[in-house]
């Protein structure tokens, strides 16, 4: 008998919680956390920030935090390298 699988080849390793060493699996491919990690989804994603996340963003109000966010998006816009 033989058997072959196709795959895209983008696989690297499992899906894990976003939390260091959680060993609980999580609800979907798509989440971040856990569902018992799942409150930090709205704080703020520098680490070592304790504060909540903006509506519609991933960091604080702190305009470091704004500005590092500002700059992970633009690095994937080609206005970046002009």
């Amino acid at each position: 008998m033989l058997s072959c699988t196709v795959t895209d080849g983008v696989l690297i390793g499992h899906p894990c919680c976003g939390v260091h060493n959680c060993a609980i699996p999580l609800s979907s491919n798509c989440a971040w956390y856990c569902p018992l990690h799942t409150g930090r989804e709205a704080s703020c994603a520098v680490e070592g920030c304790n504060n909540g996340a903006e509506p519609g963003r991933k960091t604080c109000s702190n305009p470091e935090h704004c500005l590092l966010e500002e700059n992970y998006y633009a690095a994937g816009q080609s206005a970046l390298q002009l």
